[in-house]
């Protein structure tokens, strides 16, 4: 057989094949199936996984951020996993606020996984705050309940209610500064130091919040501002002197000082550290205060910022007066009328005084 006639007899014999089809499969409706069936059909179920782990809560009231999402890393709003404020008072003789904090039942997280976890990151700044970590905490030649202190580092040892006189002198000695404080207790050997308060002084809220009146609306309302900063490469470091800010002295690092309008600056906070032993030289008590001295530009730039945001205020509050007074005159509403417009406005006449309204020539 030639070529030819083989390819005609394959092209026949596959037309027959297509035309052997019953009846019955003639008149079956052929369903397409839509995009949504096709998106559905092809979709895959992809395991949800949402990592518990924000942060961990270690030994001398530290809190380790676990995942660092932000360029800058905020200082004071991660204080809101672990407790609740409990009072927010304002001491006229130190011209500071206050705030108290309480914590409920819990339980600290352990250095060692903290230690394995930065081991395998493979990065410098890591490593050296595993090592401080070790050091402190991990070595069988230490006390593992409380870090060894130098007391010629920190001051003479001094019983609590002489400690607490020198909290009180170092407040009245910064009142006039820009500072922010944290007091610290021992309360347990176990969870070693916690934090009991954190002050800011009057000028340092109005540097940050304006006025003390958004100060305390912010705080009962969103907590701690995060106000102080630092870069997200420079963490690990911070943690490291954070560990050590009992024994060293000049353990500060460059910061970022945030308005609540965003208006940031790079600060040194000056430190000034106090604290209280006990009969067996194990401390029961510390206060960490950091000073922020700002440039004079700063100031400016905040300054012109909420001058701008109140001259904008005030010409939408002009303008809702105005508006307010034009509504009085055309609608009656008792509670509307006696919102003291009446009372700012001598030169109302009696028409407008009156509780009946006009509308142009005709009673409403």
């Amino acid at each position: 057989m030639s070529y030819a006639k083989v390819k005609q007899h394959f092209s026949l014999s596959m037309v027959g094949k297509s035309l052997k089809k019953s009846p019955k499969d003639c008149g079956e409706k052929i369903e397409i199936p839509s995009k949504e069936q096709k998106t559905e059909d092809y979709i895959e179920s992809v395991p949800k996984f949402i990592d518990p782990i924000q942060c961990f809560h270690l030994y001398g009231d530290i809190i380790f951020l676990d995942k660092l999402n932000e360029e800058d890393v905020g200082l004071i709003s991660s204080n809101h996993f672990f407790r609740s404020m409990a009072n927010l008072q304002y001491h006229e003789e130190f011209q500071v606020w206050t705030i108290d904090l309480v914590s409920s039942f819990y339980e600290l997280d352990s250095w060692a996984l903290v230690y394995e976890r930065l081991m395998t990151l493979g990065d410098k700044s890591a490593y050296e705050l595993a090592k401080t970590i070790e050091m402190v905490f991990l070595s069988k030649n230490e006390k593992k309940e409380e870090p060894s202190l130098e007391s010629q580092t920190v001051g003479p040892i001094r019983p609590f209610k002489q400690y607490m006189k020198e909290v009180e002198n170092v407040l009245s000695i910064h009142q006039k500064s820009i500072h922010f404080f944290c007091l610290y207790e021992v309360n347990s050997a176990e969870k070693g130091l916690e934090l009991q308060k954190i002050g800011f002084s009057q000028n340092l809220i109005d540097l940050i919040w304006g006025r003390e009146t958004n100060f305390v609306d912010y705080m009962l309302s969103f907590g701690m501002f995060d106000f102080i900063s630092i870069k997200k490469e420079k963490y690990f470091e911070f943690i490291k002197n954070n560990i050590l800010s009992i024994n060293a002295k000049n353990n500060v690092m460059l910061l970022k000082l945030n308005t609540l309008e965003g208006i940031s600056t790079h600060v040194l906070p000056i430190p000034t550290t106090r604290i209280c032993f006990d009969e067996k030289g194990n401390v029961r008590g510390l206060m960490l205060l950091f000073e922020f001295e700002v440039d004079e530009t700063f100031l400016i730039r905040v300054a012109k910022t909420r001058e701008k945001k109140t001259k904008m205020n005030k010409r939408k509050s002009k303008r809702e007066d105005n508006l307010e007074a034009i509504l009085n005159c055309y609608y009656k509403n008792d509670d509307f009328f006696k919102k003291n417009l009446g009372e700012s406005n001598d030169q109302m006449s009696s028409l407008d005084k009156d509780p009946m309204k006009r509308c142009g020539f005709r009673n409403l």
